[in-house]
């Protein structure tokens, strides 16, 4: 058994240990924040007479949350500052509350300066399916792009689609599980469908509109930590990310333990990951299939 150097009690400690489902107090070890031992005080004290005794009273102690299907990586991008999110559950309940937001941010923002914005609900907002003139309206010059609250589907206007660079605002060949929308010369009409379109035209716009992921990625990590999650996955994880997920779990104080669901669209989904961190706080455990579409932009195959 390693050293403690702290004893924690609390009024309940749950261990959701069949055997010993309540206990009065846990040995931690700090420094590289692990459990040493859990049981009684005296045994605990016994056992790591130096180690400091900190009783959290009427507070509650039980194994972290674990959050089997999510995707903190790309939600540090599209869900925190300076991306705007406008979900109905943050508080945009109707369209009339987003585009209320659309005008203000375009009146108000630097002129040229790019805008993301994240969680558009065509079902409970109310809102149609946007396309580039629909946000021409709303802002002629800055590119702009829009993410559905699904993930599956994203919109953007003229300004975005040029500066994209497609020549003759035409999109590139559909990247395979996914697909641009067109009109009928082949003209972008502004949206792009599942995800590895949605990453293709929204990738450009991290550093367009300064969204730093990294600390994007962290402030997420911290919002899981903070409402109990301690294990979480990616579900949406491409090799081109592989590093902001290395940085972060080689953090001595990263929060969250990550298990990665490689996009079976990658060219390298069936290679192992290797990776500078611990296997303890950054694995490879499956791959991501992708089929049949989302219900929430009508393109999944069902009766």
């Amino acid at each position: 058994m390693s050293a403690a150097n702290r004893i924690v009690t609390s009024n309940a400690i749950i261990t959701m240990d069949d055997d010993a489902p309540r206990v009065e107090a846990i040995a931690v070890d700090s420094r590289p924040g692990k459990i040493v031992a859990v049981g009684a005080l005296s045994d605990l004290r016994d056992a790591h007479p130096r180690a400091e005794v900190v009783d959290l009273g009427c507070d509650v102690v039980l194994p972290g949350f674990i959050d089997p299907h999510s995707h903190p990586l790309f939600s540090g991008m599209v869900c925190r500052e300076p991306t705007h999110w406008i979900a109905p559950y943050v508080g945009y309940g109707t369209y009339d509350d987003v585009t209320a937001l659309f005008r203000k941010l375009e009146a108000e923002t630097p002129a040229g300066k790019a805008l993301v914005f994240n969680g558009l609900d065509r079902i409970l907002q109310s809102a149609p399916e946007l396309g580039r003139e629909d946000l021409d309206a709303f802002f002629p010059s800055r590119p702009v792009l829009v993410i559905d609250d699904s993930g599956h589907e994203a919109y953007f206007n003229t300004a975005h689609v040029d500066a994209l660079g497609w020549e003759d605002r035409r999109p590139p060949a559909n990247p395979t599980g996914g697909h641009y929308g067109r009109d009928a010369q082949g003209v972008s009409d502004g949206r792009a469908y599942e995800l590895p379109a949605v990453m293709a035209v929204s990738m450009p716009m991290i550093p367009a509109a300064g969204i730093d992921s990294l600390a994007g990625a962290a402030k997420w990590y911290r919002l899981m930590a903070e409402n109990g999650i301690t294990a979480t996955t990616d579900h949406t994880f491409a090799g081109a990310l592989l590093p902001l997920a290395s940085a972060l779990a080689s953090q001595h104080d990263s929060p969250l333990r990550l298990s990665l669901y490689h996009m079976a669209t990658d060219n390298k989904a069936h290679k192992p990951l290797p990776h500078g961190a611990s296997n303890d706080m950054l694995r490879k455990v499956g791959i991501k299939i992708w089929a049949d579409g989302s219900p929430w932009i009508g393109n999944i195959a069902a009766t």
